[in-house]
């Protein structure tokens, strides 16, 4: 038979004086419940003042007591607090009993007064708001109660305490990870293990590097919190960019010149805030133009929001952690499909990157894949967005390694950091990468394989360098030359899933770049002629090549491919006609 009995939660507010309310919140009562009188535990686990934990407030894990400054009309002070039921043998239900104060003081308390089960943590919010101004001081006592009714299980709780708050990082401001549909949130361990992870504590830390991962599963598979998900259960992996502002380093107002001397000078740690808030033109921050070869308001050390956030109107997005891969292909040929088919769509590691596809085909493979996710093609911007995030602190802050793998496969690092210049001030050598050993390369987990991360540790983006280029859903405003659009079948789409580029643009107009979108920012632009000939762009971030779009090749590729060298970087950019090409494949987004 279950037993009952009762605890008295009270929370007793008896105010010294308009300045400043004395309150005390406490647990007491009869916790003789049952037999089981020693299991029987609840008590306060953590507190928040104004958002600040401080636990200093919590005496004897029975009282919270605080001091509430309250000056002002409409000021508010906010004690967030936290209930455990550390009991196994018991689960709690709650009523509460929350009187409005009185005419100067407004008193709420937010509750969830449904079941508490054994062994789980609940948070709550009292809320003290000032009505109604004084002119002396004034007393005025209130008492609120909340009564918990114990009953007995016929199984005993966990062994683990488990929360019910859902975690958020702080420095996130609101733009944590957005769980939806399919997306299964996961944690993934230093050697690929992947666990169904718990939300409701850290399965992720921005200000550690480590980005939120999430899996969409095979047709079938079914998991829960804490299960090891097996690889051949996964059909794809994300990672989840959250929204933020960055500070103006560059505006990109560049086109090519003339030089041999390799320069690094211009990389730098990219200065990134997280936040739901869109910047304004101010003294300080601008408005984003969102459009090639505009600039606003914005200038060099003002913060603006980036642009990748605002055509969805997201607080975030989940990017592909790796190239879209043809599922079941055995082979870099079999993987050379010019078709749609989204059930061929798999984003996991050592997978053979889908390729020899068109830019529509690609485009429309992406948007069909979860349309109730709005998965797309991912566009210039969007690139930019994880580019710049990985080279701030809460990134890898350094050129990710290149994927070298010459069969192309996705979720591999160089295991040597090679390079196409022999250090001469005056003439840069021929780069051969081919001459590199293409079995020199580790998978993802390794060592070596999380270089090639966005992170530099497992939970990164992977293949932003070299594997195979990437076309991305940008290009020349009406030049859609072999990508299989037309004028009509592009005005099918919104063209939020695009990133357009001013019609005049050539293979040197940096000045039309999208701020944001990893181009144009990365100059000057240094154009040399190697050795044997040949013409490269190179940009002062790691003398990446840097190829702006131009009438015959107007979209852009991205990442370079894997025989680049140190030609490549996340900040790589090329542009090509549209059509099919053994080197490039495509990467899907969903917002």
């Amino acid at each position: 038979m279950k037993r009952k009995s009762i605890l008295v939660l009270s929370i007793i507010l008896m105010s010294i004086g308009f300045a400043a309310v004395s309150t005390t919140l406490f647990l007491n009562g009869n916790t003789n419940v049952a037999s089981n009188t020693q299991d029987f535990d609840v008590y306060f686990s953590k507190a928040y003042e104004n958002g600040i934990e401080n636990n200093t407030l919590i005496q004897d894990k029975t009282h919270i007591t605080f001091t509430a400054n309250l000056k002002e009309i409409d000021e508010v002070y906010e004690l967030k607090y936290e209930v455990t039921n550390a009991s196994k043998n018991y689960d709690v239900s709650v009523s509460i009993n929350v009187p409005n104060g009185n005419e100067y003081l407004q008193v709420t308390n937010d509750f969830d007064t449904s079941n508490l089960l054994a062994r789980t943590t609940r948070e709550g919010i009292l809320s003290l708001k000032v009505i109604k101004g004084v002119t002396e001081e004034i007393q005025f006592p209130i008492e609120i109660t909340i009564t918990v009714n114990a009953v007995e299980r016929t199984t005993l709780g966990s062994d683990t305490i488990r929360s019910e708050t859902v975690y958020k990082e702080n420095i996130l401001n609101g733009t944590d990870p957005v769980l939806k549909e399919e997306l299964i949130p996961v944690t993934i361990a230093d050697n690929g293990s992947v666990t169904y992870a718990d939300t409701h504590t850290e399965w992720y830390n921005y200000e550690e590097k480590k980005w939120a991962n999430a899996v969409i599963l095979k047709s079938g598979a079914t998991y829960e919190v804490g299960d090891t998900i097996p690889e051949i259960d996964i059909e794809s992996y994300f990672v989840w960019i959250p929204k933020y502002k960055y500070k103006l380093f560059n505006l990109g107002n560049y086109t090519s010149t003339i030089s041999l001397q390799p320069d690094t000078s211009n990389a730098q740690v990219i200065e990134i805030e997280f936040t739901l808030e869109e910047t304004t033109d101010s003294d300080n921050s601008c408005q984003s133009p969102k459009e090639s070869g505009e600039s606003g308001n914005c200038e060099v050390g003002k913060w603006m929001t980036h642009p990748a956030f605002q055509s969805f109107q997201a607080n975030g997005f989940w990017v592909g952690k790796f190239e879209t891969g043809y599922k079941d292909a055995l082979s870099d040929k079999e993987a050379r499909k010019n078709e749609v088919n989204v059930d061929k769509i798999i984003i996991k590691p050592d997978q053979y990157a889908w390729r020899y596809i068109t830019a529509k085909n690609s485009f429309e493979n992406a948007y069909l894949y979860k349309r109730e996710l709005n998965s797309h093609m991912m566009k210039n911007t969007e690139w930019g967005a994880v580019a710049y995030l990985s080279h701030s602190k809460y990134g890898i802050s350094k050129k990710v390694q290149i994927n070298s793998y010459y069969n192309y496969k996705t979720g591999y690092a160089s295991v040597v950091d090679h390079t196409c210049y022999n250090g001469s001030t005056t003439t840069p050598s021929t780069c051969n990468p081919f001459s590199i050993d293409p079995l020199q390369v580790q998978l993802y987990q390794t060592k070596v394989g999380v270089n090639a991360s966005t992170t530099g540790n497992i939970t990164g983006v992977y293949d932003m360098s070299g594997g195979s280029m990437e076309y991305v859903s940008s290009f020349i405003t009406d030049k859609y030359n072999s990508s299989g659009f037309t004028e009509k079948s592009f005005k099918i789409y919104n063209g939020k899933y695009f990133d357009l580029y001013h019609k005049d643009s050539t293979n040197g107009t940096y000045y039309y770049r999208i701020l944001g979108d990893a181009t144009g920012e990365m100059g000057p632009i240094y154009f040399y002629q190697e050795a044997n000939g040949s013409y490269y762009r190179h940009s002062r971030w790691y003398q990446d090549n840097i190829t702006f779009i131009s009438a015959s090749d107007s979209w852009f590729v991205r990442g370079g491919a894997y025989y680049y060298g140190s030609m490549g970087s996340q900040f790589t950019a090329g542009c090509q006609p549209g059509g099919t090409n053994i080197n490039i494949t495509y990467r899907i987004l969903l917002i």
